[in-house]
């Protein structure tokens, strides 16, 4: 568990997740394939939806349609689970119900990932507690008693350190008007947990705003053909599209840097090039104070030991000269009375 701790840290790197879910169509083969097309896109996760269509939908529903002609067996995800160990990527499933639950705690997969519309179904959440494995939880249709339902399992079954809450949008596409990415700092603020982002809207603008808004996991959608008819070939993303999000978002996360004022090593050197300094307008005698009158504030080649004018080296303009000084001399620490 402690693995996924250092991936999710929100110092580090964006932990990324092609999300197949069912656009593998039923086909073993090409499930493989795309996990291997996700490892090569630069994601560190693949992701597919384990669902039990006879048991989470009715039969005249879309979803039922959809799910019914597009399912694995045990046997099938084992071979998944394993070539993915073999190439290096995580793999794990959302579970769309309790038999699928179970079949995905047989498969002993690290992680378990709750989908937006699930986290709804209070029942099945805690189930997904109680495995004790780590959980990324999508937030799509939850309202605000099921945000304070959520903050009750983490603290009931102490998960502070074992979950991940995506902000999402439930809508296929998300128009951008909608995504209301400014909810991910109130999560962030609200489960002091690790936050990031689930999206379903066109391209990979969002993503990288979410990223920018402190986003450090990120599921999107992937395909090897968005022409196919059915799942969420339409909303997802091809290899190529998927490896430029990864590498854009690297750019985007180095632009962040840290939240305080602090001053990297070529901002350091520069500051000592930018400042001004204090020197003389006129020759000024010994004894003689600073003012206005008689001092330049003046950006200079030769800066070593001068004194410059921010806010430490305003006192010397209460300090008497104890030498005389001739006019466009830069003043240094020595010239003053203690």
């Amino acid at each position: 568990m402690k693995k996924y701790l250092k991936k999710f840290n929100i110092r580090k790197k964006v932990y990324f997740i092609a999300e197949i879910g069912i656009n593998h169509e039923g086909n073993l083969d090409l499930c493989k394939r795309m996990i291997l097309e996700a490892k090569k896109s630069g994601a560190d996760a693949a992701k597919v939806q384990i669902v039990n269509a006879k048991e989470s939908y009715d039969v005249n529903t879309q979803s039922y349609k959809e799910f019914i002609k597009r399912t694995l067996d045990f046997s099938s995800y084992k071979v998944l689970r394993n070539y993915a160990k073999k190439i290096k990527i995580d793999f794990f499933a959302t579970p769309g119900d309790f038999q699928s639950l179970e079949l995905i705690k047989k498969l002993n997969f690290s992680i378990i990932k709750v989908s937006s519309g699930l986290m709804t179904n209070s029942f099945l959440l805690e189930e997904c507690f109680k495995t004790g494995k780590f959980l990324i939880v999508s937030n799509g249709i939850g309202n605000l008693a099921d945000h304070r339902f959520l903050k009750t399992l983490i603290k009931k079954y102490r998960y502070k350190n074992k979950i991940c809450i995506l902000k999402c949008t439930s809508e296929y596409p998300s128009k951008i008007e909608n995504l209301n990415l400014n909810s991910i700092t109130k999560l962030i603020n609200d489960f002091n947990v690790t936050i990031g982002y689930s999206d379903h809207s066109p391209g990979i603008d969002a993503v990288l705003a979410a990223i920018c808004k402190g986003a450090r996991v990120v599921e999107k959608h992937f395909t090897l053909d968005k022409k196919k008819k059915g799942a969420d070939h339409k909303i997802s993303l091809m290899p190529k599209e998927f490896k430029f999000m990864v590498e854009r978002s690297k750019n985007f996360l180095k632009m962040l840097g840290n939240n305080d004022y602090s001053l990297n090593s070529s901002i350091k050197n520069n500051r000592k090039k930018m400042l001004r300094y204090l020197v003389t307008k006129k020759e000024i005698i010994k004894g003689e104070k600073l003012n206005y009158k008689n001092i330049y504030f003046k950006r200079i080649k030769n800066y070593s030991g001068a004194i410059d004018s921010t806010i430490e080296n305003r006192k010397f303009f209460n300090k008497k000269l104890k030498i005389n000084l001739k006019k466009n001399q830069i003043l240094k620490k020595r010239m003053f009375y203690d």
